[in-house]
């Protein structure tokens, strides 16, 4: 079992702008700057008719800022509390499926304006689906590989970024173990190839999409973001603390920098109007997916990978996270770096704190979706460990965030897109 799901993206990554606006990197909506600066008129009268507003926010936003100034990025904070302060203030929906788009979320009516990476190797076509989240004119898509040298993202001199959102990895425990090198080229390299880029125009805040996985075998439950890292059992969970050990070194040279470092633990789940989920390309390298397809009747039988682990019925336990609950942290995060002006490397876990078995997520589902599961029991996969867990306390107090959705909400919303979607994107 893996802390992520499934195959990733070979690239594909989204940045906020200085004017609070997703973009994604090498292609977005280049609109007229007198346009721009309308619409921020606009959208600062809509906001000081909001007594809610955070004061720390209204300071930055009292500024006066200038769309494509470097003031322009002090509104960023401004426009995200506006969002977090909201009734569904998602901005990022990661699905981290194998189909790997990162589908951006935000408020119907404003907010910023996301991007959707286009499909790559493992995805399906479904950009088109968008339109749940967003206005139809929300998302930009663009065929860009982390891959690639630096000089094919030469569009980042286009635009004013504030922060970098990195999402892009191949994702599968057991897969890394296969094909381990096409993982450190993927996940190191082209991590690498995106920080020389930010240097090259000055761009010093990052969000990273890291993993449980970090931890390795664990010397103690729950995991502790102070624990020591790079016990890794598998290439996956490496290439994540190599990235980490990257960024540690990048933030101790440049004083200026700014990393948080988000340790996902198991993101499983679906949008809730069961449009956008997961859909594995083949058969699916994680848990819910695998057994959302049984349920549906796509597959015969669910493979559980050992019942000999030291847990209460011997398969394996992990944290699992709703993604609405993952979107959330990632906007916390954002708000959090600004308005605290941090500087240097920080990690922070973003899981329930509570784990669950294989049996007991197989239970919880035929619960949700009233369907008998049919599992066999099958040899441990290369890679996977007994348990897993976080402690979130700081994702609590520092970002005041914590995981509001339940295992029953995760197997529900799943139930709903495959239900929706018996073959996936391929209806």
């Amino acid at each position: 079992m893996e802390a992520t799901t499934g195959r990733s993206l070979a690239a594909g990554h989204s940045t906020i702008s200085g004017s609070g606006e997703m973009t994604h990197l090498p292609v977005g909506r280049d609109r007229s700057l007198s346009k721009r600066r309308t619409d921020a008129k606009k959208r600062g009268a809509a906001r000081a008719a909001n007594n809610d507003t955070d004061d720390r926010y209204r300071e930055a936003e009292g500024e006066g800022l200038g769309l494509g100034s470097p003031r322009d990025r002090d509104s960023c904070s401004s426009k995200l509390s506006q969002i977090e302060k909201t009734s569904t203030p998602q901005l990022l929906l990661a699905l981290l499926a194998p189909s790997e788009h990162t589908i951006t979320k935000r408020r119907q009516t404003q907010g910023p304006r996301p991007s959707l990476p286009a499909p790559f190797s493992n995805s399906p076509s479904s950009a088109q689906r968008k339109e749940i989240v967003s206005r139809e004119d929300d998302a930009d898509a663009a065929p860009r590989s982390l891959g690639f040298p630096p000089r094919f993202l030469s569009n980042f001199k286009h635009y004013t970024f504030h922060s970098v959102i990195h999402f892009a990895a191949l994702k599968a425990v057991s897969e890394s173990c296969q094909k381990p090198l096409e993982y450190y080229k993927t996940n190191v390299s082209g991590t690498i190839n995106l920080l020389e880029v930010m240097r090259e125009n000055n761009v010093k805040h990052f969000i990273y999409s890291s993993s449980a996985t970090v931890y390795g075998v664990p010397q103690q439950l729950p995991l502790v973001e102070d624990m020591k890292t790079g016990n890794c059992t598998n290439p996956y969970g490496r290439t994540k603390f190599m990235v980490e050990e990257i960024l540690k070194d990048l933030c101790t040279s440049d004083k200026e920098f700014s990393v948080i470092s988000l340790r996902y633990f198991n993101p499983v789940g679906a949008h809730p109007s069961g449009q956008i989920g997961e859909d594995p390309n083949g058969i699916p390298n994680n848990l819910m997916p695998y057994i959302a397809q049984v349920s549906v009747g796509k597959r015969d039988t669910l493979y559980v990978y050992g019942n000999d682990y030291d847990t209460p019925d011997g398969t394996g336990v992990r944290d699992y996270i709703h993604i609405m609950d993952l979107a959330v942290g990632h906007v916390k995060a954002i708000i959090y770096q600004k308005t605290h002006n941090l500087k240097g490397f920080k990690p922070i876990n973003l899981g329930t704190g509570k784990g669950y078995s294989v049996l007991e997520v197989i239970h919880a589902f035929e619960k949700a979706s009233g369907k008998k599961i049919s599992y066999k029991i099958v040899e441990r996969r290369p890679g996977d460990i007994s348990v897993s867990y976080a402690d979130a306390s700081i994702a609590n107090k520092e970002l005041n965030w914590v995981a509001t959705k339940n295992m029953d909400d995760m197997c529900l919303d799943t139930w709903k897109w495959q239900q929706n979607n018996p073959n996936g994107y391929k209806n």
